[in-house]
């Protein structure tokens, strides 16, 4: 009768044993000291058992992996937002702001002001359209940063101080320096429209005088 060999941990490690096992051939065994499996159920339940954890695991794992992807692409999103909301530019729609009638105090006849922007950090001037009917013209002014004028529509006149009546047609460009006295408006015969853009000194952008006598503006 053959004897029986017993491995370690009590396994049965004989030659017919392996065979029916459906091993071959056999090699010799390590029997250095391990956790004995006490028999084959037992390290069917363990395997099972691991294999659940391991399903539990590369579950966990993908939440994790998701939950990390979507809030990179959430913080991705308001970066580039914040972003191109600090750089965007701003449209201000035609008639978004109300005409108004220009002071009489600073304009003799009829005159409308339709504010274009205001100034800010990075543009220290404002701009608006100025529309004046035949004969109207502003007061004597200076502008402490100077003023640019382009008619836009209509014939219209400007003056320095000391110096000839200059006419206005659509198209011209006007420079003002700042400090230098001088008028505009209409012609007696037309009406005129331009694009002011002012610049804003020590919160200030135009200093009044007086008005322009009609002897003054038929000259």
């Amino acid at each position: 009768m053959q004897t029986r060999q017993f491995g370690c941990g009590g396994v049965d490690v004989s030659a017919p044993r392996l065979r029916c096992m459906g091993f071959s051939s056999v090699t010799p065994l390590d029997c250095r000291p391990r956790k004995a499996l006490p028999c084959r159920r037992g390290a069917l339940q363990l395997l099972k058992g691991e294999h659940v954890n391991l399903a539990a695991i590369v579950k966990l794992t993908r939440a994790v992996i998701g939950f990390l992807v979507a809030s990179a692409v959430a913080w991705f999103h308001a970066a580039d937002a914040a972003a191109q909301t600090e750089v965007s530019q701003v449209v201000t729609r035609a008639g978004s702001t109300p005409s108004a009638k220009a002071p009489a105090e600073f304009f003799t006849g009829t005159a409308r002001l339709d504010r274009l922007f205001a100034p800010n950090d990075s543009a220290a001037y404002s701009g608006a359209y100025v529309t004046f009917e035949p004969g109207a013209r502003s007061n004597w002014h200076t502008h402490p940063a100077g003023q640019h004028l382009i008619v836009t529509s209509g014939v219209g006149y400007t003056q320095v101080w000391g110096g000839p009546i200059v006419e206005l047609r659509a198209g011209d460009h006007v420079w003002c320096p700042p400090g230098v006295k001088h008028w505009h408006g209409a012609s007696p015969t037309s009406s005129m429209t331009h694009i002011a853009l002012t610049g804003i000194r020590d919160g200030k952008n135009t200093e009044w005088m007086e008005p322009v006598t009609d002897g003054q503006y038929v000259k």
